[in-house]
């Protein structure tokens, strides 16, 4: 099973332009969240719709 990493409101999707994924995506499922998700019950939500 991969592992899977969650990069939270990333408004100008910065985390997938200055840094280099290429390395880990072999063994890491990465996803970005560029809106804004609220309250930790909307975030746990999200995460829950995403890495189910």
């Amino acid at each position: 099973m991969k592992l899977r990493c969650a990069v939270i409101e990333d408004f100008q999707s910065a985390a997938t332009t200055v840094a280099d994924w290429s390395s880990v995506t072999a063994d890491v499922d990465v996803v970005t969240f560029t809106e804004h998700l609220g309250s930790t019950e909307e975030v746990a939500a999200a995460l829950g719709r995403v890495f189910k």
